[in-house]
């Protein structure tokens, strides 16, 4: 199965390969997936990405003092809190083979480090607590959310908002 990607690309989601991704695609392609479809506002992957890549980027932000390996390690982390839904963009699931093998040739494309699972799900987990809370009016739960600073909280926007915002964030990266 082919699709046509919005950069004009003909690819097979199911086999990506290093030379189909174009990050234009990925910024697009994750503003239009909703992880809350029953939200009362708009919020996308893409949203949620830049949310969790200012979340990894807060303690480097507070540290001007650390070393380059520790200041590319945060990069690195940053980078992979953008990306790591991106095989979403082309409409794969995170329970399929072909997203895994889709996120190695993301990663293999932006030349990303290792992955930090645990610190990734920390994150991802109190991005979703704090998507429940803007979203759906529901507490917490998590009292490192709360001290999260207001910039890093959610605020629902339009599709075309939020590929800007993702867009945005990729030219922090030297890709």
């Amino acid at each position: 199965m082919h699709i046509k990607t919005i950069s004009g690309l003909a690819i097979n989601p199911h086999a990506l390969e290093t030379h189909d991704i174009d990050l234009r695609d990925i910024a697009h392609g994750l503003s239009q997936v909703h992880p809350w479809p029953q939200a009362r506002e708009c919020y996308s992957l893409a949203q949620r990405a830049v949310h969790m890549m200012e979340i990894a980027r807060a303690p480097s932000a507070f540290s001007p003092g650390m070393s380059a390996e520790t200041e590319r390690e945060f990069r690195s982390m940053s980078a992979w809190c953008l990306l790591m839904n991106a095989p979403a963009a082309y409409g794969l699931r995170p329970d399929e083979d072909a997203f895994g093998i889709a996120l190695l040739a993301i990663a293999r494309r932006c030349c990303l480090g290792p992955r930090h699972e645990l610190v990734l799900a920390r994150i991802d987990a109190m991005v979703q607590a704090a998507e429940r809370a803007a979203l759906f009016g529901l507490p917490l739960g998590d009292p490192a959310v709360d001290d999260l600073p207001a910039t890093m909280m959610v605020v629902p926007a339009a599709a075309a908002e939020a590929e800007r915002m993702f867009l945005s964030s990729l030219e922090d990266f030297a890709w």
